[in-house]
Formats: structure tokens, C-alpha cells, sequence
């Protein structure tokens, strides 16, 4: 399966966490937040819609129980003061471990049960060749070895 999500790519971020004093006799809570929160929430929103009408062409229902192969590349635009010689590839924040976190865990529920299922991820940032829209590009395959005669998620074909 195939999908592109258009917009710029939102990182995962950085949480961070306090704690907040009990007051008389409550116990102090602690509190985490994430640094990007509404970004964050919107590009996992438009991943999740994306894959949702991407399954709604396929018989299977998911989310699925079996392993994954994931496949993302962010194309992002070049900065115009970054030749394409001094900066081949984006180099740059945002980094591609919380590019990619934010993407498996909008993916969550939605075609996995736990993005611990994917046993298998390929990543890059690459910035287009002409300016124009970034977008996320997801290849996604259920793992499967010699032993199947076809690919199988969870004893389900999965296409």
C-alpha cells in the first residue's frame, strides 16, 4: 500500500514534563506536554485520514495484528539560500527519528494495533527538485518469509 500525505511534515518533538505541587492533601501530578501540540495534532490528523480512505479500497478490515515493512520519505523544500552544492540532502531539523515517530503513532490504531509491530522501517529527507508542495510518501508491506506462498498480516491477506 501507497500513500501521500501533502503539507509539511510536523516532527514528533520533544515532550516535556513538571510536576504540579498537590495542594492541602492531593498528591503533587506529574504533567507532560508536547512542545508542537496543535502541529503536531493536525499532520497526524491528515496521516490518519489518508490511510483510512487508502483501506477503504481493500476487503480486510483493520487494524491489523501482523508485522510491517514501512517505508517514508519527507520531501521538503530547499531553503533559497541553500545551494543544492552545499547542501545535497537536508541535513537540518527537523530530525528524521521524530519525523518518523509522529508518523507511526498516527498510523496507530488506525492500520496497526502498535507501532511496535513494524519490524522494519526505511527513512530518508530528501528536498524536491523544484519548489512546491512537501509531502510524506508511506510504502507499506506486511512482513511475510519463505514459508508463505503469498503475504499474509495476522493469517489475513492483506491486499
Amino acid at each position: 500500500m501507497k500513500l501521500m500525505v501533502i503539507g509539511p511534515p510536523v516532527p514528533k518533538g520533544s515532550a516535556r514534563a513538571f510536576v504540579i505541587p498537590g495542594k492541602g492533601d492531593q498528591s503533587p501530578r506529574a504533567v507532560v506536554v508536547q512542545n508542537n501540540k496543535k502541529a503536531l495534532a493536525h499532520w497526524q490528523t491528515q496521516i490518519g485520514n489518508e490511510a483510512r480512505t487508502a483501506m477503504n479500497s481493500t476487503q480486510v478490515p483493520p487494524p491489523f495484528d501482523g508485522p510491517f515493512i514501512v517505508s517514508v520519505t519527507f520531501r521538503l523544500n530547499r531553503p533559497r539560500s541553500v545551494s543544492v552544492k552545499d547542501r545535497p540532502v537536508p541535513t537540518v531539523k527537523p530530525d528524521l527519528d521524530k519525523l518518523v515517530r509522529a508518523v507511526l503513532d498516527a498510523l496507530t490504531g488506525i492500520l496497526w494495533r502498535d507501532d511496535a509491530q513494524v519490524v522494519t522501517i526505511i527513512a530518508t529527507k530528501r528536498y524536491l527538485k523544484t519548489a512546491g508542495p512537501e509531502c510524506l510518501e508511506i510504502g507499506l508491506t506486511e512482513w511475510w518469509d519463505s514459508d508463505h506462498d503469498h503475504p499474509t498480516v495476522g493469517g489475513r491477506k492483506f491486499y
